[in-house]
């Protein structure tokens, strides 16, 4: 584990502020269809295939409606979906890379209330 990975994980998931930690394998590699789902604001990769799949909670359906950070703890990129439909910073079905040995974070943003074409994660490394 990357010395950022373990502070995010302390910070975060560690310092006894009872968040629940997902481990997680994704789904095969580089498709939105068959991505494992991540169901925890905290989520840790220690396992994949190169650009294996997660999919984050949808926006439109209220599932998604807090701050998401997935640790990569491997040596590949895994991506990450938004759920089908919805948006990752800006383009619809598109994936955000996590490389290896890093973070990120994801932001539910839902741009126009009521209008469901609009629902978008903003991504970002956590260098």
């Amino acid at each position: 584990m990357s010395v950022t990975n373990l502070a995010v994980m302390f910070v975060i998931g560690g310092n006894n502020q009872g968040m629940a930690n997902q481990e997680l394998v994704p789904g095969p590699a580089a498709t939105q269809a068959t991505a494992r789902r991540v169901s925890n604001q905290l989520a840790r990769v220690t396992s994949s295939v190169n650009t294996g799949s997660l999919i984050l909670p949808s926006i439109g359906t209220g599932e998604a409606n807090e701050m998401i950070t997935i640790v990569n703890d491997t040596a590949v990129i895994v991506n990450v979906y938004p759920a089908t439909g919805e948006k990752m910073n800006g383009v619809a079905n598109a994936a955000f890379q996590i490389t290896a040995n890093l973070s990120a974070v994801f932001i539910p943003v839902l741009n126009s209330p009521g209008n469901p074409t609009s629902l978008d994660w903003r991504a970002t490394l956590i260098p």
